[in-house]
């Protein structure tokens, strides 16, 4: 019995085929993520099949791509999908409480994504502002920043105001199934049948050590991809039924409900809540609900709400953000710093073996946390000084294993691109991070506010704008402080820091540290690394070498040819462009003989590499490495660009001729010593690039950044090779060759 309209049964819309195709599979296979279902298949082992074995792991994403068009556009039999919807249970603390949460199979998941992929876009149009956990950008930041407007808009009015936070009892396992895949198929008709195959029994769910089954027949799985935007669909014509806006503004996202408005209205509207929403499978638990006014209107909100026990504040956590009073917001504030305190501690207990680990936690997970916050609460940025020291004198540190200057960490501050470290200072990001966040969330905030109809299309061309007008701001911030920090340090440090400022050396330090990819450093590996690239003091070096005996400092490892280690990076840096190199073409010829030097007129000439086809079809092309310590003393007048340059014309003037000969190209491929390539190098990682996209059927950005990020390791480890390497032989038992072999025999 609810007062909303249902269509009529011959009046459905019409059933819509979804188009899902292997490169669908493909994409969500590079994003996979998550444990092991009842069959113990977990996502790395899916990613791999999926993506590393060539035709064999093509046909897989064809046969995946037209199980999930089976299910999108016909009614397949219960039985048949029985096993691939089934979950492993787990129980989740809830503190206090325990919520059971399902595990699917990873095909399952594989499935799921795809199909989300191909049909979020209904959903998201269709729940509009009401629901904003259907794929909505920015749903959360826009939810927050409306209804703190509606608090301080309100909270000097003469009568009492407030905001109404509800919570509803185990909202996701308790929704009313047949509802949701009724109102699914009134609404989200592209993704229907697939909902409808997928929940129309009831899933298996397997308890670990146990023979017995429990079966979810309520509800949504919260290990289904698609669980959120089913329960969008399933609560909008809940939400549509308590719209109403001359009295309340109310705002969802998933089963975090909240309403705005005067206090006799707000009972009101909960009182319909509490009657309509069990039709739903919405319950809402009046003793967990929480009541944020002003101070001069608790006495009358406790009066209005004493029958149902609600709890009445001046402020609150409201979706991850804050909605009330000041003196509240920064108590909340400082309890989430100190717990970020905590993290820091523990990552910097981590960086005293893996500083590249702990790195990249940092800047790819733990400081989106505060940001997060930084974009929803105003001014909040010197709350966040406390842990900006931990950052500075205490994480930082351990992962460059000394101590940093004040000058230091504001350069480490800066992103990669101009020359920091993405390290950024909580206290200085946090104004820039809100004003963009309201900047993108305007036009959703205005049809909140004002209740006018919400567009989408207007949403995300504000969000756009606002990103590329915040990315534009940060970019003359950026600019100016490191125009200002650059006199800071000597002449040695500002040519390295330039170097990383105007050129992409930086790819080690921006991938995620894969064992599997070769991305990972050890933590010697890793310090060198930074000190070379800030041209800081390295840790534990020798006094002397122990090759020729000079004074030992890094310009000199680098330089030094006696024990062969000079030789030796030369040689890793030639393997790794011939291993790239034949990921595409074939075959890949080592040390090719150029010229023999038979004519008697040119010398005899040995290439580095030979590649068929690179240039021109069925034709050779040759290559020769160079890698050039750019810092040594000779070339410090001289710019980095322009010694790699001179570097490629002596190549040049030595095997031109020659190549010419033989019909055969030549490309000198010159390097640095951190990293930096020459032209011709560059004009060869793009060349290779753009095939291996086109074999991989990958973004050609995306291939190209990998090809350079393998590059960058191997370059990087040549070279502290030389920093850390010996030079002295092993002195061995006087055995050349296999002469001494006969006598051992004869015995």
């Amino acid at each position: 019995p609810n007062d909303f309209a249902v269509p009529s049964l011959d009046n459905l819309p019409c059933l819509e085929d979804s188009e899902i195709t292997s490169a669908h599979i493909q994409s969500v296979a590079h994003q996979l993520q998550g444990g092991a279902g009842p069959g113990g298949c977990d996502s790395s082992h899916w990613r791999d099949i999926l993506l590393r074995y060539g035709a064999s792991s093509a046909r897989l994403r064809d046969s995946i791509a037209a199980l999930c068009r089976c299910l999108c556009n016909s009614v397949v039999p219960w039985d048949d999908i029985r096993a691939l919807v089934a979950s492993r249970l787990i129980a989740l603390n809830k503190c206090p409480g325990v919520r059971p949460i399902g595990i699917g199979e990873t095909l399952r998941r594989v499935i799921g994504k795809a199909v989300c992929m191909a049909t979020r876009i209904d959903a998201t149009l269709v729940c509009g502002s009401d629901q904003l956990c259907a794929g909505l950008k920015a749903g959360i930041e826009g939810a927050i920043h409306a209804m703190n407007n509606l608090f301080s808009t309100h909270q000097n009015e003469s009568t009492g105001w407030g905001v109404l936070l509800v919570d509803a009892a185990n909202a996701f396992n308790s929704l009313n199934r047949t509802s949701m895949l009724l109102h699914a198929r009134l609404l989200w008709p592209r993704c229907a049948r697939f909902l409808f195959n997928t929940y129309r029994g009831w899933s298996l769910l397997v308890l670990k050590g146990s023979s017995t089954y429990l079966y979810s027949k309520e509800g949504v799985t919260q290990g289904d991809p698609l669980s959120m935007f089913m329960y969008a669909i399933g609560t909008l014509p809940l939400i549509r039924s308590l719209n109403n806006p001359t009295h309340w503004t109310q705002l969802w996202y998933a089963d975090d409900a909240s309403a705005g408005g005067l206090l006799p209205d707000l009972r009101q509207w909960f009182s319909l809540l509490c009657s309509r929403g069990p039709d739903f499978g919405y319950f809402p638990e009046p003793r967990k609900c929480i009541l944020v006014v002003n101070e001069q209107f608790r006495a009358e909100a406790e009066a209005v709400f004493r029958d149902l026990g609600v709890q009445v504040v001046t402020g609150n956590r409201y979706l991850g953000g804050f909605i009330g009073d000041i003196p509240g917001q920064n108590s909340y504030i400082t309890s989430k710093v100190q717990k970020w305190l905590g993290h820091i501690n523990v990552l910097s207990g981590a960086a005293a073996t893996q500083p590249q680990l702990a790195y990249a936690a940092f800047t790819k997970s733990l400081q989106h946390e505060w940001a997060f916050l930084m974009r929803v609460i105003p001014g909040c940025g010197p709350l966040f000084l406390e842990l900006e020291h931990a950052i500075q004198r205490q994480f930082l540190p351990t992962v460059f294993g000394v101590e940093l200057s004040a000058v230091e960490r504001d350069l480490l501050a800066l992103p990669l691109r101009f020359g920091g470290l993405g390290v950024g200072n909580p206290v200085s990001m946090a104004a820039g991070l809100f004003d963009a966040s309201v900047r993108g969330t305007v036009a959703l905030v205005q049809s909140i506010v004002s209740a006018v109809s919400f567009e989408l299309d207007a949403h995300l061309e504000t969000m756009f704008e606002a990103r590329d007008y915040h990315h534009k701001q940060m970019n003359i911030h950026y600019t100016d402080e490191f125009d200002k920090l650059l006199p800071s340090f000597d002449p040695s440090q500002q040519r390295a820091i330039l170097r990383a400022r105007e050129h992409r050396i930086s790819s080690w330090l921006a991938v995620t540290p894969l064992e599997r990819s070769q991305f990972d450093l050890s933590a010697q590996e890793f310090r060198d690394g930074l000190a070379l690239r800030y041209k800081k003091p390295l840790l534990c070096l020798p006094p002397c070498c122990d090759g020729c005996g000079a004074t030992f400092s890094i310009e000199h490892a680098l330089d030094c040819r006696i024990g062969g280690l000079v030789g030796r990076r030369h040689n890793e840096v030639r393997d790794a462009f011939g291993d790239l190199a034949s990921l595409v073409w074939n075959p890949v010829v080592r040390e090719p003989v150029v010229s023999d030097g038979s004519d008697g007129i040119s010398e005899p000439l040995v290439a580095d590499l030979c590649v068929r086809g690179v240039w021109q079809p069925q034709t050779e092309a040759l290559f020769d490495i160079r890698v050039v310590d750019t810092d040594a003393r000779s070339y410090c007048g001289r710019t980095p660009t322009a010694v790699l340059c001179s570097a490629e014309a002596e190549k040049k003037r030595k095997y031109s001729v020659a190549c010419q000969s033989r019909r055969a190209t030549f490309t000198p491929l010159c390097v640095s010593v951190d990293g930096l390539l020459a032209p011709e190098a560059n004009y060869f990682v793009r060349r290779l690039g753009d095939h291996l996209s086109a074999k991989w059927e990958q973004p050609f950005s995306v291939v190209t950044g990998w090809v350079r990020a393998r590059l960058s390791f191997a370059i990087l480890r040549a070279a502290l090779l030389c920093v850390r390497g010996s030079r002295t032989k092993w002195r061995s038992l006087g055995v050349v060759d296999g002469a001494s072999l006969p006598l051992a025999t004869a015995m």
